[in-house]
């Protein structure tokens, strides 16, 4: 596989590991807590997979780009 699609893993894992934890309950439910660390380290594993091949602005473009948008502050300022 390529870095593009070890990139694409772990983003589906990170969506998998914020879906679950609100259900942790603060990583006190043993269950939950299991899945969402798994998924943790299944993401962690394919972004280090993927940043062998892939240059770290290419990776990183994205996510800035999602944090900033979540923040309405920011969001509101920059579409001004």
């Amino acid at each position: 596989m390529n870095g593009w699609m070890y990139l694409v893993i772990a983003g589906i894992a990170e969506v998998f590991y914020a879906a679950s934890m609100l259900r942790t309950e603060g990583f006190t439910r043993i269950y939950p807590s299991i899945f969402c660390l798994t998924f943790i380290g299944v993401s962690m594993y394919f972004l280090s997979l993927a940043t062998r091949t892939i240059p770290v602005g290419n990776r990183l473009c994205g996510l800035g780009r999602d944090w900033c948008f979540r923040d309405s502050s920011v969001r509101n300022n920059l579409l001004k």
